[in-house]
């Protein structure tokens, strides 16, 4: 019996020893004094400027935003660079755009915690859903002699 305490009392005693020294590790998103949080961006859904030429999207930073950057580009291409926007105020974008034409918007914001997940819209505005808004005017009671009035 006294040489089982022996072998246990060593064994119990490291057993405290690591479960003592494990704490748990903090969330590396969650902030500290030192550290903000880590940004986050909503992007709203693009819509079709009165002009029918710029897709207009409204993108909203979080408190903890420092500088977020966005661009758009038709789909499968990728040439496009980034802008940057400094700040955490709520923007409006207006972007051209040529109708029936695919475009991937992607933004994501940053501080000094890291980069956001990004957002992104891909969108397209067709010919046929504007010519609805287009208004169409029906002539009656048409003659020659209206016709060459008019001239």
């Amino acid at each position: 019996m006294k040489n089982i305490f022996k072998t246990m009392l060593p064994i119990l005693a490291m057993a405290a020893c690591v479960w003592t020294s494990c704490s748990d590790d903090k969330d590396k998103n969650d902030p500290t004094p030192e550290k903000p949080a880590l940004p986050t961006i909503t992007v709203s859904e693009p819509a079709l400027s009165a002009d029918n030429t710029k897709a207009v999207v409204t993108v909203t930073p979080s408190d903890d935003t420092e500088k977020w950057y966005w661009k758009c580009e038709p789909k499968g291409e990728s040439a496009a660079a980034y802008t940057a926007v400094t700040g955490k105020e709520e923007t409006k974008l207006e972007i051209p755009i040529d109708i029936d034409k695919d475009y991937v918007l992607t933004v994501y914001a940053e501080n000094e915690s890291g980069k956001s997940q990004e957002a992104v819209k891909e969108f397209i505005f067709k010919y046929e859903d504007l010519m609805d808004e287009l208004v169409e005017f029906e002539i009656k009671n048409l003659s020659a002699f209206s016709v060459w009035m008019w001239m």
